[in-house]
């Protein structure tokens, strides 16, 4: 990450290459869609119940940000799609996207700790 040149939108392989990259880049690589939704809007905006809907679906502490660990434990979870709940596998989309954002868009400098600005975007995996 610290080739990365993000206000630019560029990764510096050496002092005289470079690869540029775009927003629509995100989808080609790592299949996260990429779309006009806004996650500031006053639709998505983070309440204390939709942390507190994410905590409990998904077997977290009910306090502090350290996810990583239970977003992992749901996504290596035995899932059937013929055999699973719908909960199931709304838990698995809702734990692969933090787990995805937590690990490649937003990372964090402490371990297993995550930003949670974006969960309630993600509260319909539709």
């Amino acid at each position: 990450m610290s080739m990365v040149d993000g206000l630019n939108r560029y990764i510096k392989l050496s002092h005289d290459r470079s690869i540029r990259f775009w927003p629509g880049d995100i989808d080609k690589v790592f299949g996260i869609p990429y779309g006009k939704l806004d996650i500031h809007s006053l639709e998505y905006q983070q309440t204390e119940s939709s942390v507190q809907f994410f905590r409990s679906v998904l077997g977290m502490p009910d306090k502090g940000n350290q996810v990583m660990k239970c977003v992992e434990m749901v996504i290596m979870k035995d899932l059937n799609e013929s055999t699973a709940s719908n909960l199931e596998i709304d838990c698995f989309k809702m734990a692969l996207m933090i787990f995805s954002m937590g690990h490649i868009l937003t990372p964090s400098t402490k371990h297993d700790q995550a930003i949670i600005d974006y969960w309630s975007a993600i509260a319909n995996t539709d």
